[in-house]
Parts: C-alpha cells; sequence; structure tokens
C-alpha cells in the first residue's frame, strides 16, 4: 500500500523553498500549491503561468461576488 506523503515532495519543496528561493518555512507553508508550482515552473522555464489580466478579473468578480454575511442574524 502507498502511503499519502509519497505522493507529493513536501519536504524536497521545503527545502529549496528555504535554500534557492529564501523563503522561511512560515512562508513555504502560507503559500498556495498554485503559487508554489507556478513559482517553481518559472524558476524552471517550463513556462510560467500567464498572470489573470484586468478583464478576466473583472469578469471573475462579477460571476463570483464577495457575499457579506451578518453571523448575528445567521
Amino acid at each position: 500500500m502507498r502511503r499519502h506523503d509519497e505522493d507529493w515532495p513536501f519536504a524536497a519543496w521545503l527545502d529549496i523553498a528555504v535554500r534557492i528561493f529564501g523563503l522561511s518555512p512560515q512562508a513555504f507553508w502560507s503559500l498556495s500549491l498554485f503559487d508554489w508550482l507556478t513559482l517553481i515552473s518559472q524558476r524552471a522555464g517550463e513556462g510560467a503561468v500567464q498572470p489573470v489580466t484586468r478583464a478576466a478579473l473583472s469578469d471573475m468578480m462579477d460571476q463570483f461576488p464577495d457575499v457579506t454575511i451578518n453571523i448575528n442574524e445567521a
């Protein structure tokens, strides 16, 4: 049976984050998986993920507006 921790190389990634990128362990663990994969793909020259354009961000904000919940009324 394969162990779950063998699926993702977190120990190696943490080592890269600290030694190569100069991140603190706390900064590494604060990154989203998407942010980390983008960071290492740019370093490896695999073609960076393109940033979101202002128009695309505006479209997403229209599709998924922030919702404010009043916890006193819930």
